[in-house]
C-alpha cells in the first residue's frame, strides 16, 4: 500500500514540475484561503466567541429552564430546582445563581437608587473573580440570621463614598482653577460623564401637562450633569436658547438643555423652550428647558440620533465627576502637570482615568470596532483581489495554452504580435468586465445594508466605487496581459507541433 502511495506522490510531483504556472496558482490559492479563514476565525473568536476575560471561559455555561410545551422558551430556576441541580448533578464543578434587581439604598445623606444583582455565596468564586478591596461572599454569609452584606462596584464606591457633597464642590472648583492656570489650557469644564465613555445616567422622563396613558411607561432618556463651561469646552453648538451659567445653582429655578431629537420627541410640533419635565431620577423636581443643543454621539459612534438632556451639575449633584480640558498644545503634554496638580491638592485622591479624547474614542465605544472591521475588511479585500488576479491569470493562461496551435497557424499566416496580443487579451477582458459589472451591482446593494456603520462617507460614494473598480480592472487586465505576452512570443514551428 505504501509503495502505491509513494508512486502516486512521485507522479504528482512530476506533473506539478511540468506545469509550474498551474502549481504556483494552486499553491497561492490554497495559501490565501487558509490565511483568510484563519484571520477571520481569529477575529470572530476574539470579538464574539470569547469577549470576556473570566478564567477558563470554555468551562462556563449559562443554564436556563424551558418548557416549550407551555410556550415558555426561557424560565428562571425555582429555588428548589436550583438546590436539586446543585446537589444531584455530577456534570458541574460548581453551580451559582444570580438575579438582576433594582435597589433603594439608604445612606447617611439620604436614599439612592442603584441597579445590581442578588447572587449566591459562591458566585464570584465560580467566576474566578476576587474583590479589589475587601472580600467577596463566602458560605457563612448565606446563613439565615446573619447581618446582611453587600459588594459594590468601583464606580459606585467613587460616586457614593470618595467625596462628600460640600467637600466635592470646593475640591473640584480648586482643581478647575489650578487646571485653568496651566500653560496651554484654553478652557476647563466638569461633567458626570463624557460622550461614549464607560458609564452614563438614565432617567424616566414625564412631561408636564402630558399625563401618561394607562400601561404606558415613560421613556428612558440618557442625561448628563454638566457645568456652565461644558458646551464651550466640548464645542457643542446650541441651536436655540442659552447655555448654563454660574447663576443656575441650587437656589434658582431648575433648568435643563435638551437635544433636538428629545425636543421633537417630547414636544412634537411645539416650541420646547420654556416647557417643563420631571423624572424618576430627580424625585419630582421640574426642570425648565432653556436651550436646545445639537444632536451628538453619546453611547457609540454608529448610533442613530438619540434623545438626550443636560442638567446643571450645581443643581443635580454628582460626587463622581470628569474634568475636561481643551488645550492649545498637544494634550499629551499636559498629562503630567495635571497629575501633579491633583497630587498637590490631595495626594490620596484616586484618579480613575486620565487620557486624551482621541485615546478615549479609540476604545470599544469609539473607533476600535470600526478600525478592526476596516482592517479585517481590507485584509479580506486584498486577499480577494489577489485571488481574483490569480484566477484570471489561470483562466487566460489555460485558454491561451488551448489555442497554442491556433496561435501558431495565425503567426505562420502573417499575424503580427500585436494581433496575437489582442486575441488573447480580448478573451480575458470580457470575463473581467462582466465580473466587474456584476460585482459593482452587488456592492451597491450591500452598501445600503451597512449604511449605518459608515462614518463620514455615504453608502454610495462615487469616488469609492470608481477607485475600487479601477484598481480591480487594472489588476485583472494585468493578469490577462502576462499570459497574452507569452502567447505572442510563441515559435510557429513549435506551436504547429503542439498537442
Amino acid at each position: 500500500m505504501m509503495t502505491g502511495i509513494l508512486q502516486d506522490f512521485r507522479y504528482a510531483v512530476r506533473q506539478l514540475r511540468k506545469s509550474p504556472g498551474f502549481t504556483a496558482i494552486a499553491v497561492i490559492t490554497l495559501a490565501l484561503w487558509i490565511g483568510a479563514n484563519t484571520a477571520v476565525f481569529s477575529a470572530v473568536s476574539a470579538l464574539l466567541l470569547h469577549p470576556q476575560s473570566f478564567p477558563d471561559m470554555d468551562r462556563l455555561v449559562l443554564l436556563r429552564e424551558g418548557r416549550p410545551s407551555q410556550g415558555e422558551d426561557q424560565k428562571t430556576f425555582a429555588p428548589a430546582d436550583l438546590s436539586d441541580l446543585t446537589m444531584q448533578t455530577h456534570s458541574f464543578e460548581q453551580v451559582a445563581a444570580f438575579r438582576f434587581a433594582n435597589f433603594n439604598l439608604t445612606w447617611s445623606d439620604g436614599e439612592a437608587g442603584a441597579e445590581g444583582a442578588v447572587v449566591s455565596a459562591n458566585f464570584f468564586h465560580l467566576l474566578g473573580v476576587d474583590a479589589a478591596i475587601g472580600r467577596t461572599f463566602d458560605v457563612n454569609d448565606a446563613v439565615p440570621g446573619r447581618e446582611q452584606e453587600v459588594l459594590i462596584s468601583h464606580r459606585y464606591w467613587l460616586r457614593q463614598f470618595v467625596l462628600d457633597r460640600s467637600r466635592a464642590t470646593n475640591f473640584y472648583r480648586q482643581l478647575e482653577d489650578r487646571f485653568r492656570a496651566l500653560p496651554g489650557v484654553q478652557s476647563v469644564s466638569m461633567a458626570y460623564s463624557v460622550p461614549m465613555g464607560s458609564y452614563s445616567q438614565t432617567a424616566r422622563v414625564m412631561v408636564e401637562g402630558h399625563p401618561q396613558q394607562a400601561r404606558q411607561q415613560p421613556p428612558v432618556i440618557l442625561f448628563n450633569a454638566v457645568d456652565s463651561a461644558y458646551f464651550q469646552t466640548m464645542k457643542i453648538p446650541l441651536l436655540r436658547g442659552r447655555s448654563f451659567t454660574d447663576s443656575d445653582n441650587e437656589g434658582s429655578v431648575h433648568v435643563a438643555i435638551v437635544t433636538q431629537t428629545l425636543a421633537e420627541q417630547l414636544w412634537p410640533n411645539e416650541d420646547a423652550l420654556g416647557k417643563r419635565f420631571t423624572s424618576d431620577e430627580t424625585k419630582g423636581t421640574f426642570w425648565q428647558v432653556i436651550g436646545i443643543a445639537q444632536n451628538g454621539k453619546y453611547g457609540v459612534l454608529a448610533e442613530a440620533p438619540q434623545p438626550y438632556f443636560y442638567l446643571p451639575i450645581a443643581q443635580k449633584f454628582m460626587a463622581m465627576r470628569v474634568l475636561e480640558l481643551r488645550t492649545s498644545i498637544p494634550p499629551e503634554a499636559l498629562i503630567l502637570p495635571v497629575q501633579q496638580q491633583i497630587k498637590n491638592l490631595d495626594p490620596g485622591l484616586p484618579i480613575f482615568l486620565l487620557r486624551t479624547m482621541t485615546d478615549s474614542l479609540a476604545g470599544a465605544n469609539g473607533f476600535m470596532i470600526f478600525r478592526m472591521g476596516a482592517l479585517l475588511a481590507s485584509s479580506i479585500g486584498a486577499m480577494g483581489l489577489t485571488m481574483a488576479v490569480v484566477g484570471v491569470y489561470g483562466v487566460v493562461a489555460f485558454a491561451a495554452s488551448q489555442r497554442t496551435r491556433e496561435i501558431g497557424i495565425r503567426i505562420a499566416l502573417g499575424a503580427n504580435r500585436t494581433q496575437v496580443l489582442k486575441l488573447v487579451v480580448r478573451q480575458g477582458v470580457w470575463v473581467v468586465l462582466a465580473g466587474a459589472a456584476l460585482g459593482l451591482l452587488v456592492a451597491i446593494g450591500i452598501s445600503r445594508q451597512v449604511a449605518n456603520l459608515l462614518l463620514g462617507v455615504s453608502a454610495t460614494d462615487p469616488l469609492t466605487f470608481i477607485t475600487a473598480t479601477a484598481v480591480l480592472l487594472v489588476a485583472a487586465l494585468y493578469a490577462c496581459f502576462v499570459p497574452a505576452r507569452r502567447a505572442m512570443n510563441v515559435d510557429p514551428m513549435v506551436a504547429l507541433r503542439y498537442e
